[in-house]
């Protein structure tokens, strides 16, 4: 009786160690600051995005990331996109050189439609004829990999939840770590 107790006691000593150790090894400390440039792909105009970024390490286990993005113009279309997320960085390996994120935060996003002239009396420019804005929603992961004690690159996807106007962001990253 008294063994089963102990085995019992060490099996759940083992699965608690077990479900805490990715966040224990988790690269990155309290404070921890970066700032870098992204470029990718966005699937609503179906063209190149390129933007700025902050990381703030809160704790141990959660980062603040706010962003800003240009989507570029095509199809008539281009945008801006502001977004704040949250981070939870995970240790895949021992070393702490790559990290497994999830990420959830909001989206502010202002497309911009330029017009086409139809008739020959109205002269084509640069100028937005309509412009929408709207709140919405992140959701996705990524890949940290940190390539030198100040040099961070990053992969990452996210599903930006807009209403009418949802759309997936694959972006790339290179960021300064101090």
């Amino acid at each position: 009786m008294i063994v089963s107790i102990k085995r019992f006691g060490l099996s759940v000593i083992s699965v608690v160690s077990l479900l805490t150790a990715p966040a224990a090894m988790a690269g990155g400390h309290k404070g921890e600051k970066t700032v870098g440039i992204t470029a990718g792909y966005n699937t609503f105009n179906q063209n190149a995005v390129a933007g700025l970024f902050m990381q703030y390490r809160v704790n141990g286990l959660l980062r603040v990331a706010p962003d800003v993005t240009y989507i570029f113009k095509h199809h008539d279309t281009d945008g801006l996109a502001i977004n704040l997320n949250v981070h939870m960085p995970l240790s895949i390996v021992p070393s702490g050189k790559f990290n497994l994120y999830p990420l959830a935060g909001l989206n502010y996003t202002s497309w911009s439609y330029h017009a086409k002239g139809a008739a020959p009396s109205i002269i084509e420019t640069d100028d937005v004829s309509q412009r929408v804005s709207k709140f919405g929603f992140n959701i996705g992961a990524g890949i940290d990999l940190y390539a030198t004690d100040n040099l961070k690159l990053f992969v990452e996807g996210k599903y930006v939840g807009v209403k009418h106007y949802s759309s997936g962001v694959i972006s790339v990253g290179m960021g300064y770590r101090f």
